[in-house]
């Protein structure tokens, strides 16, 4: 077994492996949206059998994060597979384990990715729990917020309200709600354009509430069967009617498009979360996902993340 970091060449094999282990359709064009272009680093970690057959990936997303008062390089951990000859053939067993420990040796620590995460359902959850790399911070609960969407009529775009991307909006707004997050994403305007703009398939609805000359509230939204998922939600934490708003226009989004709910997670912003029951959103638990991470990193003390943590659904690949 060979194992070696992605070169350029690799994305057609690693997508159609991709796409066979998850029973995907996923394009280059999107995975070059994911990853970056081919001149852009990759944080990539595979594992090939003597025939030049690919066995198993260990990937990963680099992102700033806001830790503690500083800022910090992690990455979230996306697309890990090992195919079904890794995991029956035993010359190939330790392909999986052989990915994951060489991404830690080769881009983890103080030098490079503080903290690693991802949101895995149950099985690899398990499987990198038993790995004995990921028991370091307990694995946590997935809140989600929801709300039914109420009936009938359609509301009007209220003064006030921006329809569109707005980079300096969120600029503004990162500024303003960061000090009262311990440990989060750095969600400033290169990141939402970042992660919500040009994805290939994907329509995202952002919307940025604007009260006495600032920008008070920012969501972006996106259709989901017969929800309206909100992936973000920054907020200033002060006024309530921005967020109001915001929130009726999930409800209008999701009226033209013949929703029935809204829904997004919420983790590590208790004003945001107590703001949002008094508007009626209920909670509970995923039933499926959790979140599981990894410190390589003093500055980031694991006894200190299940306190700190922030996370929206934007924060996972599922939106």
């Amino acid at each position: 077994m060979i194992l070696r970091p992605f070169r350029p060449g690799d994305e057609q094999t690693v997508n159609a492996t991709f796409n066979e282990v998850f029973r995907q359709t996923r394009s280059l064009d999107e995975w070059y949206w994911k990853f970056g272009t081919p001149e852009e680093p990759k944080y990539i970690m595979l594992a090939w059998d003597e025939n030049g057959q690919l066995l198993a990936q260990w990937a990963a997303v680099p992102l700033r994060i806001w830790a503690f008062s500083q800022e910090l390089r992690a990455a979230q951990v996306v697309d890990v597979f090992s195919r079904k000859i890794a995991r029956t053939s035993l010359r190939a067993a330790g392909a999986y384990l052989g990915v994951m420990r060489e991404f830690h040796r080769q881009w983890c620590g103080p030098e490079g990715f503080s903290l690693l995460y991802g949101f895995p359902s149950r099985r690899p959850l398990e499987l990198d729990q038993k790995s004995g790399e990921y028991t370091q911070i307990p694995d946590l609960a997935v809140p989600q917020f929801w709300r039914p969407i109420r009936r009938p009529g359609l509301s009007r775009i209220p003064l006030g309200l921006r329809l569109g991307p707005d980079s300096a909006a969120a600029d503004a707004l990162w500024a303003a709600c960061k000090d009262r997050l311990s440990l989060a994403v750095v969600r400033d305007g290169a990141y939402f354009l970042r992660r919500y703009w040009g994805r290939p398939r994907a329509q995202y609805h952002h919307a940025v509430v604007w009260r006495n000359g600032k920008p008070r509230a920012y969501g972006v939204f996106a259709i989901q069967g017969r929800a309206v998922l909100w992936a973000e939600l920054l907020w200033d934490g002060e006024s309530q009617v921005a967020l109001e708003i915001l929130v009726e226009e999930g409800e209008r989004l999701g009226k033209l498009r013949g929703c029935v709910e809204l829904r997004g997670w919420l983790r590590g912003d208790p004003v945001l979360a107590s703001q949002l029951r008094a508007l009626n959103w209920k909670e509970e638990e995923h039933p499926e996902v959790r979140w599981l991470g990894r410190s390589f990193d003093p500055r980031v003390p694991p006894e200190r993340v299940p306190d700190s943590l922030y996370f929206t659904l934007g924060d996972s690949d599922l939106v």
